[in-house]
């Protein structure tokens, strides 16, 4: 019997949502990439899917947790297995990912396009696993800013108060 997998995959991550990205995207010709994790099939079928994600919430960008698809027909994302094994266990293991992505979702971390974003996320529930995210970064050379950033690490950001009497 097959084996499933828990990989690591990345996608273009250019959104029209943000703006500024696409702008230094085309600018300077570096497509930023974007790193998530996906529990698939034997057959080669995505059964789970953990994406940070940019969310407006009150004003503000949060980095949170999305178990939705964002693939699009035009990307071909890279992938590299991460762990393999029978289907419960990988559940299992995948399921542990998905744990910890619930607590980093509750802590309310500023977005940023640079830092603390989708590929932050990735790393650390990687490293959240006892693993070294630069083993499973894709090699084909795409600009994946926030890996070495660990969220564990994460502090809300000092607002500036220099108009506050």
């Amino acid at each position: 019997m097959a084996d499933w997998t828990i990989q690591s995959r990345q996608r273009p991550a250019i959104d029209p949502k943000l703006e500024f990205l696409n702008s230094l995207s085309r600018f300077s010709g570096i497509e930023p990439g974007h790193n998530y994790l996906v529990l698939v099939d034997p057959n080669g079928k995505i059964n789970k899917q953990i994406h940070g994600i940019s969310q407006f919430e009150n004003g503000s960008l949060k980095l949170r947790l999305s178990r939705g698809n964002y693939s699009r027909p035009q990307d071909e994302p890279t992938a590299t297995v991460i762990e393999s094994g029978d289907e419960a266990e990988m559940k299992q293991r995948f399921s542990n990912y998905d744990q910890h992505a619930e607590t980093l979702n509750g802590l309310g971390i500023d977005y940023g396009v640079a830092t603390d974003n989708s590929n932050s996320f990735w790393a650390t529930l990687l490293r959240m696993e006892g693993k070294d995210p630069k083993q499973f970064r894709p090699s084909n050379d795409v600009w994946a800013p926030g890996t070495d950033d660990d969220l564990r690490e994460w502090q809300p950001r000092v607002q500036d108060n220099l108009n506050q009497p």
